[in-house]
């Protein structure tokens, strides 16, 4: 193998991963590994290396020291890093201490915009502006934007402004506090570790540090790798390819080539890019879905056709997160081993749902009670089911009560656990902050006994989750205190649920791997499915959560979105640098603006044209099953519960639901299965019905046999109102009919009988003779059929039977 300077990228047999490359030169410059100092871009990329040692020497030796970007900035700063949500607590403690009475936000306020302010504080730092200038410059634009011919501006856009002035005030004094307490941000440490590189260099000048497979840096990491090159014993190794670097304009060479041209290190040290596996033989194919789901089931399709081996050298690459689960549940039943290496996100777990249904139960509580759809929600969940036996049975009495408003005494006076679980769970949350907090905790760990006799280890895992999530949310209110309503605590913590997840354990070096696209570094594989490769999605887009405008960030060098989709077009390139076979999956189902559209990566692979890309459309495995023909053969019992039905009687509705759905003939008339009652919010259309024809029926039953008159009619007019009021109470349970849609209906019923009422009154003043022979009367008829040996009832009840003129109608 011709010798190649230290630095620089290497020749790679076809298929050879990089890391192993990267080793293999050491080794050539009879490097001794265990005295290095490794920095990697992650933990993952850190293990791999490891083995990759174990595999090139096959001997034992210690260890090099090994470190994440994040840990070396750490250990050269000598700062650790401070939690995101300590972050908004500290930096409310500085903004209440710093801004005037009057003008002051509620915490919940605060932290609407808090988030932006300290991704900007962040960005500062790790490209080492001077904080000052860019706080002027962002005061000087709001200047300019409420600029105005009058003497002098409002009140709140002075109150406006002066917040823009006092943002320096808060940047120093957020430093200062965490400076002290030996802790920062990640940009604080960054710059830290920046100002302290000299001397770390003074205190190690023998180390040798190796930066392995970096691409975008910020202007921190830039200036901290530059100084250690600087020294002869360091060096670095990109990971990139050929026919990337030498096409100048290519978004994947974006910043390595910038910095081959820009680093004085490379003005003494060749850059030879001599990796060629680009070009190899590769087979590209895109599969539009029309779904997520359709996504997820393809992949599953994919994977069914692999063996053991094959699945151990492929990566799933998950451009969206949320397809983890319905990815997991595709996968075929040989796949044994899986390793997961981002981790399942807490928020798409069932306790998730418990959780939200949880805390919509008590935030939408009223004097009067909690709202039957939040009581049914949270019954329904299977931890509640876990909790409360007998809560098929609440939620069975809750509808058939037809109940709006459900108070705690109701469901205290119908659970049969003592109130102990029922407690956990519906008792109102009308006490402090924290002590709704322990409450949940408490809820938590009965969850975690109850769980302990069953064999489910992963919902026990799920609740271990919910349980960090919460005492972080306990630790930080009891030091700080900001957290004073029900409805903040309920936006931290869905906030921190966002960014909890769940380890999943597998082996990292055998079976299939699931990951995202930032765990993918390093990482070679030869077969790589990638999921929602969508516009928007891979890359992201134009997203931009921050206060500096896009001029201010260019004048000083920030990335802007520009230099974001480089980052996903260097990452993408990677993956398929050592590849052998690649399937891009998008989505066509429009679910967004742009949602539906493929990625420009897909599209340039298109233009670029140097590896055949195949199309093949990801539904056409999924076509449905032809219909078949639905029997249900007359078996004996059938037959006689046929004859019984026949001996009591065929009402018109059950003839009618037989000639239009004989299956629900049968489930509803054969099986007896009833439709599932549901609590009556607003008046359904057949009780409406019912509580008209009942009214009627009531009014016309003292006048059976006799002539209407005019002074019959005038009473019955009188009567309309109690009787409908009587009807409401027996018919619809709940009483809520004074306003709402229920008033509507309750004033159109009122309606509909008076206009009856009126109109025979009038025809009797012309001369029209009534006589009421019957009301609501049951009628049946016998019919005898050739061929069946049982006569046929057909039964139907009539509304009225009256006499109009001698003429039966």
């Amino acid at each position: 193998m011709p010798r190649i300077e230290r630095g620089i990228c290497l020749l790679i047999p076809p298929m050879q991963s990089f890391l192993e490359d990267v080793i293999e030169d050491l080794l050539n410059q009879k490097t001794v590994l265990s005295d290095l100092v490794i920095v990697l871009p992650s933990k993952r990329a850190g293990s791999l290396f490891l083995k990759t040692i174990a595999q090139k020497l096959q001997k034992t030796i210690f260890s090099p020291k090994i470190f994440t970007i994040e840990d070396f900035v750490q250990h050269i700063s000598g700062i650790q890093p401070i939690p995101h949500f300590e972050q908004l607590f500290v930096l409310y403690t500085i903004y209440k201490n710093n801004t005037a009475t009057d003008e002051k936000e509620n915490f919940a306020s605060f932290c609407g915009w808090a988030n932006t302010l300290l991704y900007d504080f962040n960005e500062i730092d790790l490209h080492l502006l001077d904080h000052r200038q860019v706080f002027d410059y962002l005061k000087a634009v709001q200047d300019i934007n409420h600029w105005s011919s009058k003497t002098q501006n409002t009140d709140m856009i002075a109150s406006y402004l002066s917040f823009w002035k006092a943002i320096h005030t808060y940047y120093n004094a957020f430093c200062d506090t965490l400076l002290k307490q030996q802790r920062g941000h990640s940009g604080l440490i960054y710059r830290k570790a920046a100002e302290d590189i000299e001397y770390y260099i003074q205190k190690n000048q023998e180390v040798n540090h190796v930066f392995i497979g970096f691409n975008a840096l910020n202007t921190a990491e830039e200036q901290l790798i530059r100084a250690l090159l600087a020294q002869e014993n360091n060096s670095i190794y990109w990971d990139i390819d050929q026919v990337f670097i030498e096409h100048q304009g290519h978004p994947a060479a974006h910043f390595i080539n910038s910095y081959k041209n820009e680093w004085s290190y490379y003005k003494n040290h060749a850059f030879n890019l001599i990796s060629k596996n680009y070009k190899t033989s590769k087979h590209f194919t895109e599969i539009p879905c029309a779904t997520n789901i359709a996504q997820a089931k393809y992949v599953g399709h994919i994977l069914s056709g692999y063996s053991t081996e094959k699945l151990s050298k492929t990566a799933i690459i998950l451009a969206d997160e949320a397809l983890l689960i319905p990815i997991l549940n595709a996968l075929p039943q040989h796949t044994k081993e899986l390793n997961v290496t981002m981790g399942v996100p807490l928020r798409m777990t069932p306790m998730a749902s418990f959780f939200e249904y949880l805390f919509k139960l008590h935030r939408n509580r009223k004097a009067k009670g909690f709202y039957y759809k939040d009581v049914i929600a949270i019954l329904h969940q299977p931890q509640t089911k876990l909790l409360l036996e007998n809560s098929t049975a609440i939620s069975d009495y809750l509808i058939k009560s037809n109940s709006i408003y459900i108070t705690y005494d109701t469901l205290n006076a119908l659970s049969d656990d003592h109130g102990q679980h029922l407690d956990l769970i519906f008792k109102p949350w009308d006490f402090s902050i924290n002590d709704i907090i322990d409450h949940c905790l408490t809820l938590i760990d009965h969850m975690q006994k109850v769980l302990i006799s069953t064999a489910d280890h992963i919902q026990r895992e799920y609740v271990f989750g919910f349980f960090k999530i919460f005492n972080q949310l306990q630790l930080l209110n009891t030091k700080y205190h900001h957290i004073d309503s029900l409805q903040t605590l309920y936006a931290f913590y869905r906030d921190a649920l966002i960014v909890e997840r769940i380890d999943v354990r597998g082996n990292p070096y055998q079976g299939l791997q699931i990951m995202g696209v930032l765990e993918s570094r390093l990482l070679d594989f030869e077969t790589v499915i990638m999921t929602s490769v969508n516009e928007g999605v891979f890359p992201t887009g134009k997203t931009q959560n921050s206060y500096l405008p896009f001029d201010l960030k260019i004048a000083q060098g920030l990335p802007t979105y520009k230099e974001k989709d480089a980052v996903y077009a260097y990452h993408f390139y990677r993956l398929l640098q050592r590849v052998k076979e690649v399937y891009f999956m998008y989505t066509t189902a429009s679910e967004g603006m742009g949602s539906a559209e493929k990625s420009r990566f897909i599209m340039q692979l298109e233009v670029e044209n140097m590896h055949p890309l195949k199309t093949v459309t990801g539904n056409n495995s999924f076509n449905a099953p032809k219909s078949k023909v639905y029997e249900i053969p007359k078996t004996p019992d059938i037959l006689d519960k046929i004859q019984h039905i026949a001996a009591r009687g065929f009402s018109p509705s059950a003839l009618t639901t037989y000639l239009r759905n004989p299956r629900l003939f049968y489930y509803k008339y054969i099986l007896g299965i009833k439709e599932q009652n549901k609590i009556e919010e607003t008046i359904a259309a057949n009780t409406m019905g019912t509580i008209i024809h009942n009214t009627l029926e009531t009014l016309f039953a003292p006048y059976l046999g006799e002539q209407l008159t005019s002074a019959h009619l005038d009473h019955l007019l009188s009567k309309v109102v109690i009787e409908i009021e009587n009807e409401y109470r027996s018919s619809f349970k709940n009483h809520q009919f004074s306003q709402g849609k229920n008033k509507i209906i309750y004033e159109v019923i009122k309606r509909y009988i008076t206009n009856f009422l009126h109109n025979r009154k009038a025809a009797i003043q012309k001369g029209t003779v009534y006589q009421i022979m019957a009301v609501e009367t049951e009628l049946k008829a016998s019919l005898d059929i050739d061929n069946i040996p049982f006569p046929i009832i057909i039964k139907g009840k009539v509304d009225l039977i009256e006499k109009v003129n001698d003429r039966l109608h």
